[in-house]
């Protein structure tokens, strides 16, 4: 793949985009490190490697590989130096990729076995990094302990995967449609957004413990807005978050840095952890909401091609009845829709024919008491008049509480009746 990918043409093109973009946000991070001269809490250089390996391939490791070399060297190291730390990088996100992609990961996160999957590259991938760096820092002098460095490096990266990757990932046209078909909704929720972050980052009522809020229109967007609208949410969420507090604003800004970038960094894990969770959950459930109308269209299907109508009503402990499913044949069989029997139901009864209508009741009060199956044929009149004649096959299920739920197909047997009533005169 890494072979064929540098033959293409496209591939130059998005090794230039990763560099650029690893550069910038590298730059961005490397303002405010939290141990000098390159060890930041927040390092959004790691998102950018995972979603390029991810979407672009492994060709892609060559842009992460000189953007971590650039930027090493922009903070003084030793041209050495910033060699094994870049290689160190580049492993980390190519080790992430290649187990994602071992376990059949789902770049859209549909399925919350990706979100776990994710999450355990991610620490991984960039607990490689991390021990590599801080190894050579601590080795060539610049460190102390590598312990402090290895923890705040780590940290950085998964914050900085968490916040970019499911972001870049969810950039597609598949989630802009669903923007789109729901662009009032969207509006709507920039202006809550908007006016929720102001509250909680700027306004004056900062002093009070409403920190929470952000948290409830992020799952909102993880609810209704899918991938991207979710995504997007966490990673502006963050940045205004970032941005209040160092302008020494917001509930996160103390006198103290370093309790300011940990409160930060918990804050986006937190963040962004729920929100892939809750879009996770979300695909699946609309994944199985499809699965179940894709079963029923088929077997609405079937049914449609039988010779009757198939019925399933629930009895209740006080022997009402309730249909709760009935194929399209009800309204040719028995002239009622789905929805009228369902509100009449025992209008149905009145249909039968007098001389039938005893044995008929005998029956099912027989098969409610000892609980088995019935069997009978009954005479049904029609509304022009006309007498058919139809038979029923029921069996019960036991549905707890007391309840019990039957099986029914009624089929039109009238053409069967009248040919024994020939055979029986011809006989005669």
């Amino acid at each position: 793949d890494f072979v064929a990918q540098l033959k293409e043409p496209l591939t130059y093109r998005r090794l230039f985009i990763v560099l650029l973009f690893y550069w910038l946000t590298g730059k961005f991070c490397l303002l405010y490190p939290f141990i000098p001269p390159n060890v930041s809490l927040i390092w959004l250089p790691a998102g950018i490697a995972f979603a390029a390996l991810l979407r672009w391939g492994p060709a892609m490791s060559i842009a992460i590989f000189i953007g971590a070399y650039a930027l090493n060297l922009k903070t003084g190291l030793h041209n050495q130096t910033a060699i094994f730390i870049a290689i160190g990088n580049t492993i980390g996100a190519l080790f992430a990729y290649w187990y994602l992609k071992k376990y059949q990961f789902q770049n859209h996160f549909l399925h919350t076995n990706d979100i776990l999957h994710f999450l355990l590259a991610a620490c991984l991938g960039t607990a490689i990094s991390a021990i590599n760096g801080s190894l050579i820092l601590w080795d060539i002098g610049l460190l102390s302990t590598p312990s402090a460095a290895f923890i705040t490096w780590w940290a950085g990266d998964f914050v900085g995967v968490l916040l970019l990757t499911p972001f870049l990932l969810a950039i597609n046209q598949v989630q802009i449609n669903k923007i789109i078909s729901s662009l009032k909704e969207f509006y709507l929720y920039i202006f809550v957004f908007t006016a929720i972050h102001y509250l909680v980052f700027y306004s004056s009522f900062i002093k009070l413990q409403i920190s929470f809020l952000p948290f409830i229109v992020v799952l909102w967007a993880a609810i209704r807005l899918g991938g991207l609208g979710s995504s997007f949410s966490t990673v502006a969420s963050s940045f205004i978050a970032i941005y209040a507090t160092y302008q020494h604003f917001g509930p996160f800004y103390s006198n103290d840095m370093i309790k300011n970038h940990i409160v930060l960094w918990t804050y986006m894990a937190t963040l962004t952890g729920a929100s892939l969770l809750i879009s996770a959950l979300q695909s699946e459930r609309a994944r199985a909401n499809s699965e179940l109308k894709d079963s029923f269209d088929r077997i609405q299907k079937v049914a449609s091609r039988l010779p009757g109508v198939i019925i399933q009503y629930h009895v209740f402990p006080d022997r009402s009845t309730k249909i709760s499913y009935a194929s399209e044949a009800i309204f040719s069989i028995l002239e009622v829709t789905f929805e009228e029997a369902q509100n009449n139901f025992e209008s149905l009864f009145q249909k039968i024919d007098p001389l039938d209508i005893h044995a008929y009741k005998a029956a099912l009060r027989q098969a409610y008491i000892n609980f088995s199956p019935y069997q009978i044929e009954f005479r049904f009149h029609r509304i022009n008049g006309e007498v058919r004649w139809l038979y029923i096959d029921a069996t019960p299920e036991a549905s707890g509480k007391g309840e019990s739920l039957w099986h029914c197909f009624i089929s039109d047997i009238t053409e069967r009746k009248l040919a024994e009533e020939h055979l029986r005169i011809a006989a005669i």
